[in-house]
């Protein structure tokens, strides 16, 4: 967001804001003014809205500071498709775009083929986005391909445009189909609960349960990020906000950085398989398998469990380091008043 300046953070904020509003609108059926839009035209308007606007967030190059002439463009030209498409989704369906579509159309798919791929360079990497170049590719030479259980009926670069763009095979398919009407509320609920002193709660509630016991603060770690991850799914806000708590207090403990620092991230990442919410993948699963989403959180318990298996190596290193305790008996009878909030919490589901 730094590389953001001037009118760009407005339109980053208002963009925002309206694709809130959408979402709520969609998922919670209240046609507000009559707009109800049907499942793909919705997914066109958050394409629209999002995708277009990380453009701007995202630079092109690590170096990029500021907002170039590229980003802009690529800013409207996913704007400008996504919303033709979404002005088209009825037709789309009716009159079977996704395998023979109108020359405006097909260009239009074509344009967001190439922004789609080009916004994954830019989020997830060079190795992330070759993978997908090649997927999205793959139906060119599907019946080429010299492996029996790889080939498959091929497609004409055109058709396979439509078909990214127009069916629900592809972009319009289970994962955005999932973030659209579930994630994006989990997210924003994450987004609140990490800028109104949640991590600080959970780290505070952590410290109440170890804070007493030898190596308490790896332990702390562990327990605060899974604390954490039941409520906001997502490793990497995990990571930012309990890690700025938790990577000080072990290193002040006697942990060296590097191994501090490893000890929040693979925390981090065990909290998003920690029921209630879990990751964003768990409503995709329970999407794309047909299962009800109780049944994957409840078998995703033993995984969790295991997972604080941690603690028995963390205590081989803390013997080994004779790392003490890190917290008194004062500060224990302090933090632990925090456990009257965790009912409020659960209360909440």
């Amino acid at each position: 967001m730094k590389r953001l300046t001037g009118k760009w953070v407005w339109v980053v904020i208002i963009a925002t804001v309206i694709g809130i509003l959408l979402t709520i609108n969609q998922v919670f059926y209240l046609r507000f003014l009559g707009f109800a839009p049907l499942a793909n035209e919705y997914l066109y308007y958050i394409i629209a809205i999002f995708m277009s606007i990380s453009f701007l967030i995202l630079p092109a190059r690590k170096n990029d500071t500021k907002v170039r002439f590229y980003d802009i463009t690529a800013f409207f030209l996913t704007v400008i498709c996504a919303l033709y498409l979404g002005f088209n989704a009825e037709r789309i369906i009716l009159e079977g775009w996704d395998w023979v579509a109108p020359v405006q159309a097909t260009i239009a798919a074509i344009i967001l083929w190439i922004l789609v791929l080009e916004v994954l360079r830019r989020a997830g990497g060079k190795i992330l986005f070759f993978i997908c170049l090649t997927i999205s590719l793959y139906p060119l030479v599907a019946h080429a391909i010299p492996i029996y259980f790889l080939q498959g009926h091929s497609f004409d670069f055109i058709t396979l445009a439509n078909n990214h763009l127009m069916s629900t095979n592809s972009v319009l398919g289970i994962p955005l189909s999932t973030i659209g009407s579930l994630v994006i509320g989990f997210m924003i609920f994450g987004v609140i609960l990490t800028h109104t002193g949640g991590g600080e709660f959970f780290f505070k509630l952590a410290q109440s349960i170890f804070g007493r016991s030898r190596g308490g603060e790896a332990k702390v770690s562990v327990a605060g990020s899974a604390f954490f991850g039941m409520l906001s799914g997502s490793a990497i806000s995990n990571t930012v906000t309990t890690g700025q708590l938790t990577i000080p207090a072990m290193k002040k403990a006697g942990y060296d950085p590097e191994y501090a620092a490893a000890i929040e991230a693979t925390s981090s990442t065990g909290g998003t398989i920690t029921p209630p919410i879990m990751g964003s993948a768990v409503f995709i699963m329970a999407s794309f398998i047909g299962v009800a989403y109780l049944e994957i959180a409840l078998a995703a318990i033993i995984p969790a469990i295991l997972f604080s298996l941690l603690f028995s190596y963390k205590w081989t290193r803390t013997q080994q380091s004779e790392i003490s305790k890190v917290f008194t008996s004062q500060n224990y009878r302090n933090y632990s008043r925090h456990w009257r909030m965790v009912g409020c919490i659960y209360l909440a589901f």
